[in-house]
């Protein structure tokens, strides 16, 4: 029997960097063969190591622990310090090479592990070095995910979001597919539907504008309705807003838009002439004026924020004929995370 793995991704449809893994004999014993179900599967691997380095967060580092069942090896970042495990969640300081284990998305409620015997190791490591020796270093970019109302990317903008630094260069530009897009060009403020109010939000590492009053899909059948009267976000599992999507049961959907509007975010026409949405980074690297600026470099987690993710920002969809090694990409097409 090959070894199993147990992967934990930056995004539900079990795309984009592996944020979490376990392996070893617990694993290969206890846990069956399972297909992606919220970010999270487990799969037979003939690999050395079984989790290539390179399905790692490229720069990152990650703790390492090594106990006599298994090894589990756990995204250490600033901007993600609530990781999804498949059985519950998990928060780890590498300065400390401290690790503790929650029930919730938000890691707030403790959960009771028993543990034997200590560790056998507990180190902290860079799996995916940013540079390689064979290859120049990519300048970070900025990318955007955009959702136009027209399936051909020819109408309004609906909804925009913000991919800079490690975020975006993960990232590859995708031609527009069932109205989704992702490249490296800016809207401009003709995109966006004439006089009309975009929620405007910075979300932890999350920036974008979200039109006011409308079903809008921001993930391949995820939609959201913000109100910005009455500064709320509901969220939805159809393109009428009829179906309440639960998001309280895993992180996926947690990245993408904040669960409630708070008093900070504002409401803008961004159509207006002087409303220019912008990639120069600001000082406090959130959105100001009229537009969004840069967030930041995992797009993974932001505390409180609508349910957990082992995922990210971007409705990334996993590739049908496997992935190139040096980096992830997405493929933006609907039918998925029902």
């Amino acid at each position: 029997m090959e070894p199993r793995v147990v992967k934990s991704y930056a995004h539900l449809d079990c795309s984009g960097a592996v944020v979490y893994s376990r392996s070893g004999p617990s694993v290969n014993h206890d846990m069956p063969l399972r297909l992606c179900a919220d970010g999270v599967d487990t799969a037979a691997s003939s690999s050395s190591p079984l989790v290539p380095p390179h399905e790692y967060v490229r720069g990152a580092h990650y703790l390492i622990i090594v106990r006599h069942y298994a090894t589990e090896t756990i995204l250490a970042d600033e901007s993600r310090r609530c990781v999804a495990t498949g059985r519950g969640y998990v928060s780890v300081d590498c300065t400390a090479l401290r690790v503790a284990y929650f029930v919730d998305a938000h890691c707030t409620q403790p959960q009771f592990v028993l543990l034997l015997h200590p560790p056998l190791a507990v180190t902290c490591a860079v799996l995916h070095p940013a540079t390689d020796s064979t290859m120049p270093r990519r300048v970070p970019t900025t990318q955007y995910l955009k959702k136009y109302d027209a399936r051909d990317c020819d109408g309004r903008l609906d909804f925009v979001a913000m991919l800079s630094g490690a975020a975006a260069e993960a990232q590859d530009t995708q031609s527009c597919l069932d109205g989704f897009a992702l490249n490296p060009t800016r809207p401009s403020p003709s995109e966006f539907a004439a006089d009309e109010l975009y929620w405007r939000y910075d979300h932890g590492n999350v920036s974008g504008l979200v039109r006011d009053r409308a079903c809008v899909a921001y993930l391949p059948r995820q939609f959201v309705r913000v109100d910005c009267k009455a500064k709320t976000a509901c969220f939805f599992r159809d393109d009428q807003c009829a179906e309440m999507q639960n998001i309280s049961s895993h992180g996926g959907l947690m990245h993408m838009l904040p669960a409630e509007l708070p008093s900070s975010v504002s409401c803008i026409i961004p159509s207006a002439e002087n409303a220019q949405v912008t990639s120069e980074t600001s000082n406090n690297d959130g959105i100001n004026g009229g537009g969004i600026s840069p967030f930041g470099a995992v797009m993974l987690l932001v505390v409180s924020i609508f349910a957990v993710v082992g995922a990210v920002v971007v409705g990334r969809i996993r590739r049908a004929n496997g992935r190139r090694d040096d980096v992830e990409r997405i493929r933006l097409v609907g039918g998925v995370n029902t």
